[in-house]
């Protein structure tokens, strides 16, 4: 009995370009990688440092050309990033890997805010939403003062 593997195979070759397919469109190929590591790291009364590591221009490699970051004390979602506020002076993107860091000035003390990027390429092809890092602004309120310290004897 002889057996025919040419529809087995050829079955095989296209579940193999199908998936290589999903892969690479699940990757955006030219497209920029959101940043994943986003994390606000420190605060003042009316400041937020955020970090994060570079993604790259075509996925995880090369050099993105810009960022759009922004901020909220409302939770940032993809479905309401426009409508956050942006902030002015981003740096421009350092190559895939590195260290990014950005402080962001002017806020109210004592409030939650959240922070979230998104990253272009030259096209400008536009990645998804970052992760979101909230913190809050330390309180710039002192105590009141006491007004009837009294000495007993």
């Amino acid at each position: 009995m002889k057996i025919d593997y040419s529809l087995h195979n050829s079955l095989l070759a296209g579940a193999a370009l199908l998936l290589f397919a999903t892969i690479m469109s699940s990757a955006a190929a030219g497209q920029a990688n959101p940043s994943k590591e986003l994390k606000a790291t420190a605060a003042s009364a009316t400041s937020i440092t955020i970090t994060w590591t570079s993604p790259g221009d075509d996925s995880l490699t090369g050099t993105a050309s810009q960022y759009d970051i922004r901020y909220s004390t409302a939770l940032i979602t993809a479905a309401n990033f426009a409508t956050a506020t942006q902030v002015s002076g981003e740096p421009t993107p350092k190559i895939a890997g590195s260290s990014e860091s950005f402080t962001v000035t002017g806020l109210t003390p004592n409030t939650l805010y959240y922070f979230a990027i998104k990253t272009a390429d030259e096209v400008p092809n536009w990645s998804g939403l970052s992760n979101v890092a909230s913190i809050s602004t330390l309180d710039s309120v002192p105590p009141a003062a006491i007004k009837n310290l009294a000495v007993q004897q």
